[in-house]
């Protein structure tokens, strides 16, 4: 009988090419589960080693490829929720709906990819991955809150919002600060795989490091923050959660179903006296002020409120013939008088206005109900001036919907002298798909990077009240319609975060580019 051959080795192991896509992509899963609604935050801490070690010996293209594969996996379970948005209130089917979620996770995977390019750059030219990897990184995060209008959302710092220890050097650096450390952690568990060597030590000691040095910051600054809210003056704040249907809020028979939910709330809330009622993100479905009948009646009983009503509205303002719309926040007195107004700053790109309309007419928005509205000025706050009964004066800066993920909004409105920070928010465009956590978690951040407490208001979730120390003190369920009662102190100082803003995440990326640049030439 003839003997068989054996099989050639590729066939007894998986090929070095599938096993780096597979560490690749687990990386992605471990990394994306890290984030609410899984929340799963530990993950973060080995989630990037596998794409570490499938990066080794990976020239620039296959490092670019292995860093894609693994964005764009982390970007899908993240971002599921888009399809969502765009299937229930964009009119889209299924399968249009999931293009879009895919091409949002295929965009938001270029970064991960430029991060394997880079080191594998770097590492052809002999620079130990740790080197390089934890700036390039942060500085990579610092590009993406910024290019294409920015969306720093689900950025690495952000999972360990739970970790209070951890998250207080954030009011030195920010989020980058957080991420830094991670990947450094990360470097180190992969640099010690599959045994330990001497090339270990550095990465190692270095992560151990950074490591000791932020948890000991947070020991020391976490009693400090709180002896400082103790002495602070408190303001007593009430948030009103209507829970309305947001494919109904907007047709005519709703509205009133809208006034008169915030009215019962509202008069709920009067009872306990707060100094302040906060309705979320265009609680009122109308153009407040413009809109005379609707208007009356929301003034009516806000006559009899003695608190300042904080409230979200669509406004509009009329220039000749030229209708101007803006997604506004107003604040009104004690006796329901109107006493100052913030419109949003940052707006959604494709939700609330059309980038490069004008050029390419046939582009709208993703959402049918919206429209297309314009900007307001950076640094607005609502000033409460003697609020009762204690006559304690509170300036309110206001972020509407996602402003609250971008971190550089917050720190203006404290650096123009906020003490309070309140995210209004309709949160109803997510259903109860992971969108609203992972959208309520980014509000501990700002918390801690400018050590304001934080008020939130959403329409049907998740609403709360966020401590200056980034401890949630108070939050509601989704889907509830209820008010919150709560008392958040009214702090003044000035982070290092809030002078620095995000210099060192940009001399990260000075530094890195300037790594790898220097690693291509030499390999050149």
């Amino acid at each position: 009988m003839r003997a068989r051959r054996p099989l050639p080795p590729k066939y007894l192991a998986p090929q070095a090419g599938n096993r780096d896509l597979l560490l690749a992509a687990a990386s992605g899963v471990l990394l994306g589960l890290a984030f609410p609604k899984a929340g799963l935050w530990p993950l973060a801490w080995v989630g990037l080693a596998p794409l570490l070690l499938s990066l080794r010996g990976a020239g620039p293209r296959r490092g670019l490829l292995l860093g894609y594969v693994a964005g764009a996996v982390q970007s899908g379970i993240v971002f599921y929720w888009v399809t969502y948005v765009t299937t229930k209130y964009g009119g889209m089917s299924l399968l249009a709906g999931s293009g879009v979620a895919s091409l949002l996770a295929l965009y938001l995977a270029i970064y991960p990819g430029l991060f394997g390019l880079g080191l594998a750059v770097a590492s052809r030219a002999g620079l130990p991955q740790w080197v390089v990897a934890h700036a390039l990184w942060v500085g990579l995060e610092r590009l993406r809150g910024v290019a294409f209008t920015g969306f720093p959302w689900a950025e690495l710092g952000a999972s360990q919002y739970p970790w209070l220890h951890f998250i207080q050097a954030a009011d030195l650096a920010g989020v980058a600060a957080l991420s830094f450390v991670i990947v450094l952690a990360n470097c180190a568990l992969a640099a010690l795989w599959p045994r330990p060597t001497r090339r270990a030590l550095a990465p190692v000691a270095a992560a151990a490091a950074a490591l000791a040095l932020v948890l000991g910051y947070g020991a020391l600054r976490l009693p400090q923050v709180e002896r400082l809210a103790a002495q602070a003056p408190k303001l007593s704040v009430a948030v009103a959660q209507g829970n309305i249907e947001q494919a109904l809020k907007w047709r005519a028979g709703w509205q009133q179903e809208s006034i008169d939910a915030y009215r019962d709330l509202t008069i709920q809330a009067a009872k306990g006296h707060p100094q302040l009622i906060v309705w979320p993100e265009t609680a009122l479905p109308f153009y407040f002020l413009t809109e005379d009948g609707l208007t009356r009646e929301v003034l009516a009983f806000a006559e009899g409120v003695d608190s300042h009503l904080l409230l979200g509205c669509p406004a509009v303002e009329m220039n000749s013939d030229e209708a101007t719309y803006f997604n506004r926040a107003w604040l009104l007195g004690p006796g329901g008088r109107p006493v100052a107004k913030y419109d949003k700053v940052h707006l959604v790109p494709y939700g609330e206005y059309v980038p490069l309309k004008r050029y390419m007419p046939f582009l709208g928005t993703a959402v049918a109900s919206v429209g297309n509205f314009q900007a307001g000025a950076a640094g607005q706050c609502l000033d409460m001036d003697g609020a009762p009964p204690a006559k304690i004066r509170a300036k309110i800066g206001v972020l509407i919907c996602f402003e609250s993920i971008f971190s550089g909004l917050a720190r203006d409105a404290a650096a123009h002298g906020a003490t309070l920070l309140a995210n209004i928010t309709n949160d109803a465009w997510f259903g109860r798909t992971s969108a609203p956590y992972q959208h309520f978690s980014q509000a501990v951040l700002r918390a801690v990077e400018t050590r304001r407490a934080v008020v939130r208001a959403a329409n049907t979730g998740i609403s709360g009240f966020i401590g200056p120390d980034g401890r949630i003190l108070a939050s509601t369920g989704l889907y509830e319609r209820t008010e919150l009662p709560g008392t958040v102190p009214l702090l003044g100082v000035t982070t290092v975060y809030t002078r620095i803003g995000d210099v060192p995440a940009w001399a990260c990326l000075a530094v890195s580019a300037g790594l790898v640049g220097w690693a291509w030439r030499r390999r050149e």
